[in-house]
């Protein structure tokens, strides 16, 4: 009997136990943006990085209002079934049905504490934005 070169032999590991690990975020840095320097060439670059990090905070802000809007979502789905979990483990009283209203409400609670942090580093980049906004303008 001819085998196929190309059939995987039985010996072989399945691709189901490989793990991907997501690479984190890049770090915000934050650069100086206000130049003292009198020179109108660099008062034209100045004002040109101020614009590109604008646009950078702007980019930011659009990728973080995408995760809340996804983690809100989460957030409520989350709640329901730690209410669900809640109700039966009052009307079953068994340590099975307590165990996992205790688990739901610790994943509610932890989406909940992401959703605030989310909240929080908009707020941050929120500001950014305004600062820039201000330095632009009186650049004018």
């Amino acid at each position: 009997m001819a085998e196929l070169a190309d059939a995987g032999d039985s010996k072989s590991p399945s691709l189901r136990g490989v793990r991907v690990q997501v690479p984190p975020r890049a770090p915000f840095i934050e650069t100086p943006v206000s130049f003292q320097i009198g020179s109108t060439k660099v008062d034209r670059v100045g004002k040109k990085l101020l614009k590109s990090r604008l646009l950078d905070t702007s980019q930011q802000l659009k990728r973080l209002q995408a995760d809340l809007q996804v983690a809100e979502e989460q957030l409520a789905v989350l709640v329901d079934e730690a209410e669900d979990a809640r109700i039966r483990s009052l009307v079953s009283e068994t340590p099975i049905a307590d165990k996992e209203h205790r688990e739901a409400h610790r994943h509610a609670e932890s989406m909940r504490r992401h959703y605030a942090d989310l909240q929080m580093e908009i707020m941050k980049i929120e500001n950014l934005q305004n600062q820039l906004l201000d330095q632009i303008s009186s650049n004018g």
